[in-house]
């Protein structure tokens, strides 16, 4: 099967539902040792100010409670604001698509989630674990021997072992012949618009990757066997 990578988002729409989040093993252990934590902590933590600690610590103190909605609801971000999810077969994109989350694992879009403030930078440990070794081993099997079409940013993507699967890398350059890539905003645009037009396209093969235009980026070359796929500025 091809599957599709996306990163989540930090902005994220607060309003309560009424679904629990995920209870496995890993969700619950970083849950309780970020519960455990003061807003001092947490501030220094998340290197953030006493205000957003104090957002944080009342967000863990309740994220177990039945107020969660699902992913594609709860991720408010740049690139999910380029998703049509009115024109998506959620069934379609369930099936297809994982959200990598440093919370909640690798998710599909209907997973009920809670807002939180998590990423693979946060010196956050677990049994004496980063959060990448700790999540490291149940990516790789989720995606193990899998078509992986790769929209998420370095810093989640680099959880997945490239020898475990067929990983194809997409890449957004203003200029490629001088290998220019496109500006951080543009490419998180471009990855959203990209996702939005292959869930809704419902294929993931070549030729209706090569068919993607969008904000001024068309194809420019690559394939599947070279495991990498450029588009650029027109």
């Amino acid at each position: 099967m091809t599957l599709i990578i996306f990163s989540p988002s930090k902005e994220m729409d607060t309003v309560a539902g009424n679904d629990l989040i995920p209870q496995s093993d890993p969700v619950q252990a970083i849950i309780k040792e970020l519960a455990l934590k003061d807003t001092t902590e947490l501030e220094k933590l998340f290197k953030c100010s006493a205000e957003l600690a104090q957002d944080i610590y009342h967000r863990y103190q309740v994220i177990n409670e039945k107020t969660a909605r699902q992913a594609y609801q709860v991720y408010q971000g740049l690139a999910f604001r380029q998703i049509e999810w009115d024109k998506i077969d959620l069934n379609y994109a369930n099936d297809h698509l994982k959200i990598l989350s440093a919370l909640y694992g690798p998710i599909s879009p209907i997973q009920p989630i809670n807002p939180y403030r998590l990423d693979f930078n946060t010196s956050l440990k677990i049994k004496n674990q980063s959060l990448k070794s700790l999540w490291k081993p149940l990516y790789n099997k989720v995606f193990e021997e899998q078509t992986v079409i790769n929209l998420a940013s370095n810093e989640f993507a680099s959880l997945l072992d490239p020898k475990k699967m067929q990983l194809i890398q997409i890449n957004f350059y203003k200029d490629i012949e001088l290998s220019i890539k496109a500006p951080s905003a543009t490419s998180k645009k471009l990855r959203g618009a990209l996702l939005n037009y292959l869930l809704q396209k419902e294929s993931l093969d070549l030729n209706t990757l090569k068919a993607f235009k969008d904000y001024e980026y068309s194809y420019a070359n690559g394939d599947f066997k070279n495991k990498e796929i450029n588009y650029c500025l027109n």
